[in-house]
């Protein structure tokens, strides 16, 4: 119930609309070769799953990559990291699965225009329809 209420008081209306990843759309931070699958993707931010090592990914700002199986969309994309909330579920006893939220950091252009379109062409799609998923979250 306490829970329920800090969140109720805290509760901030979202700028951007989160849209759906579909599969295959990854993101791999600096200096790592791990991909980690997009859950959310926003023109203000991104969610991801990674492999628990210990510490929060980017520090307190980082640098990602987009890619889409093995092709890379949108390089050096700076961001701020929000939460990080674990899902519940292991790889191993050892090895745990969380989602972290980030906020982009003070994009470019060119980079909005290419998150737009990357938005418009790799999200959830319906019959074929570039029709966006929306997230109520």
């Amino acid at each position: 119930m306490r829970n329920f209420l800090k969140r109720l008081l805290t509760l901030r209306i979202r700028r951007q609309k989160r849209f759906r990843g579909r599969p295959g759309l990854s993101v791999m931070l600096q200096h790592s070769r791990v991909k980690n699958q997009i859950d959310t993707i926003s023109l203000g931010g991104l969610s991801f799953y990674y492999v628990d090592n210990g510490r929060p990914p980017g520090g307190r700002v980082g640098v990602l990559h987009v890619v889409d199986d093995q092709r890379p969309l949108i390089a050096h994309i700076p961001f701020k990291p929000v939460a990080v909330h674990p899902i519940g579920e292991s790889i191993l006893p050892y090895q745990k699965i969380n989602r972290c939220s980030v906020r982009f950091h003070r994009l470019d252009r060119r980079k909005k225009a290419a998150l737009k379109k990357l938005i418009r062409t790799c999200c959830s799609r319906n019959g074929g329809n570039p029709v966006l998923e929306h997230v109520w979250e």
